[in-house]
């Protein structure tokens, strides 16, 4: 299969993303010296108006102050932009994403930078470049997003493809912004071409009941419906509807944002940005810190009917 993908390491390339997809979020590592283990769990608990995350490693557990893990937590996001907006605004975003999971009784999944971890990727500058995460999760201490006095889910993607995106189900806090800046960006295009036997073969291995010839597949799609983005809401294979997240995630394409054609002995599809397009762009949150934009207003840009606020 001949897939021209280019790939930079974004930060959080989970960064919650689910669909997430930054997402932040990998299962982990943590504790110092002897006590390096997997993060398994962690959750919440409050002590005198002092929030504590609690993580559980397969050797043990130790209870951690919230802003503490939190700047463990943005290391990959320092790689990305320093700018101290920008990493406000994704402290933000992971703490309301730890709230979020601690309320709903979700597994937490953020991965977690020890010390020792920091001077292994860092070197010497591992305590100057910490103590600038440290700033932007105080800075920001308590502070998590909410809808009608709900914490929200934070969605998030890494690059947008020229809008963002809201649910077909009512979600009050998801919204179309435009974001054009991402289309600048060096892996905002890519392409996968598949031959007619190898995307016949995918997706006959996902989809029952599927009536569908192993040639001329680009002549058996047709979009049904996308977003003012080019998002693929749903897209018919053959005799079946299905939606355009789960058709782009089967074939492992970077964003359900396509267009296809036909090429020789197979089809071709055209791919612009990175991620499901839900919530925040981290390129575009980078864009708008550089460009002298506070973490509020950055926030306030991608999610509607929410207010930035200390609930506890």
């Amino acid at each position: 299969m001949k897939r021209q993908i280019k790939t930079v390491l974004y930060c959080f390339v989970a960064v919650f993303l689910i669909p997430f997809m930054i997402t932040l979020i990998l299962s982990g590592v943590g504790l110092e010296k002897e006590k390096i283990g997997l993060a398994l769990t962690s959750g919440i608990t409050g002590n005198s108006g002092k929030d504590t995350v609690k993580v559980s490693y397969s050797i043990g557990s130790e209870n951690m102050d919230m802003d503490e893990y939190i700047a463990g937590v943005l290391a990959p996001a320092y790689d990305y932009c320093d700018n101290e907006e920008f990493l406000k605004t994704m402290a933000v975003m992971c703490r309301t994403y730890i709230t979020y999971c601690n309320e709903n009784n979700k597994k937490n999944e953020t991965q977690f930078y020890s010390d020792l971890q920091l001077e292994e990727r860092w070197g010497d500058e591992w305590k100057k470049k910490k103590a600038a995460l440290t700033v932007a999760a105080e800075r920001t201490k308590g502070l998590v997003i909410v809808c009608d006095e709900n914490v929200i889910y934070p969605y998030s993607h890494l690059l947008t493809s020229g809008y963002t995106r809201n649910l077909r189900e009512n979600c009050k806090y998801l919204c179309e912004a435009v974001q054009t800046q991402d289309s600048t960006e060096e892996d905002y295009v890519s392409i996968y071409d598949f031959t007619d036997k190898e995307f016949t073969t995918i997706i006959r291995n996902n989809f029952e009941n599927l009536y569908f010839s192993d040639r001329h597949s680009a002549n058996q799609l047709q979009i049904v419906e996308k977003t003012t983005g080019g998002y693929v809401v749903l897209i018919q294979i053959g005799n079946m509807i299905v939606d355009g997240d789960t058709f782009a995630q089967v074939l492992g394409l970077a964003s359900p944002s396509f267009t296809y054609k036909e090429i020789t002995d197979g089809i071709r599809f055209t791919v612009k940005g990175q991620g499901s397009g839900y919530g925040m762009s981290i390129a575009g949150a980078k864009t708008k810190a550089l460009s002298g934009e506070a973490y509020h207003e950055i926030i306030n840009y991608y999610f509607e009917n929410i207010a930035v606020q200390n609930i506890r």
